[in-house]
């Protein structure tokens, strides 16, 4: 069993694109997405895009769980209490984004929040460390190669 210790980091910029639902080998290690919205400020909805279920197990919805009901005392307890967190929190600027990575328990988060009313407030993108780990090292090999005389 992990530690259910959460870990909240800013993200490097050649992680930029964990925080979208786009290709490469990163997706491998994406076991789906959370999308959501505080609805008038105080309310708290949630929709779940999964992509690789087969990862959605127990251990993985314990951690998630337990991820988000942390963080519903905090952060994540209405949207002013979002705003007044991110300006705390090591994030990056993604687009019109604030983005920080969470990690837990084997898992990565990468959360994109923005917290002007009217939009989604926040997407969560789940992956598997260790995949995650993997797949951006045979990424990065990949961007290494060189091919001289082109």
């Amino acid at each position: 069993m992990h530690s259910k210790r959460i870990m909240i980091t800013k993200p490097e910029k050649n992680e930029h694109k964990l925080f979208y639902s786009s290709g490469g080998e990163h997706k491998k290690a994406l076991i789906g997405h959370l999308r959501i919205d505080f609805g008038s400020g105080d309310e708290f909805w949630h929709s779940w895009w999964g992509e690789h279920e087969e990862m959605n197990d127990d251990e993985f919805s314990d951690t998630l769980d337990h991820l988000f009901r942390t963080m519903r005392k905090s952060i994540f307890k209405d949207r002013d209490s979002m705003k007044e967190y991110l300006k705390k929190l090591p994030t990056e600027q993604i687009d019109d984004w604030q983005g920080f990575k969470a990690e837990c328990s084997g898992y990565v988060f990468y959360l994109r929040c923005n917290t002007a009313q009217g939009n989604y407030d926040c997407y969560c993108y789940c992956y598997d460390k260790e995949l995650l780990e993997q797949a951006m090292s045979e990424q990065n090999e990949t961007e290494d190669i060189e091919i001289g005389g082109m």
